[in-house]
């Protein structure tokens, strides 16, 4: 089956968690991968040209793909929050599926304050849809 992998937004709940404490700009390191046929895995940076200051309630509106790709039974999204001045990583999230990839299809987003999209200062929003066939 085809899949696309829309990153919607990413939210920063509390700027003042002390693992950003000396964080002034950062941006977000996505890979998205398959291990069926033979792996394939897509990496993109977030954003593409500048950084984002954590500030929080602020929510970073991205609405773009971070993966397109024939999937049978496997998908992995990682996702790292990078200081953008050192390079260290500053949280992690990291979801896999398996199985059947229509059980996959659907929004991912936290509920409330809770959920594996909600980490400790931040929270990851995404969608898994079928996409269209390579002849559309």
């Amino acid at each position: 089956m085809l899949v696309r992998v829309l990153l919607e937004k990413l939210s920063i709940i509390d700027s003042h968690d002390p693992v950003l404490e000396d964080v002034d700009e950062m941006i977000f390191d996505v890979r998205v991968r398959t291990d069926d046929h033979d792996g394939a895995e897509q990496q993109t940076r977030v954003p593409s040209d500048r950084t984002y200051r954590p500030i929080t309630g602020w929510s970073f509106q991205i609405e773009d793909s971070v993966f397109e790709g024939d999937v049978e039974e496997h998908l992995s999204i990682h996702i790292e929050a990078v200081d953008a001045d050192t390079g260290k990583v500053v949280g992690t999230y990291s979801r896999e599926f398996t199985a059947d990839p229509d059980s996959w299809l659907g929004t991912y987003a936290p509920h409330d304050a809770s959920g594996p999209e909600h980490l400790d200062y931040w929270q990851v929003h995404y969608r898994i849809e079928r996409a269209g066939s390579p002849n559309e």
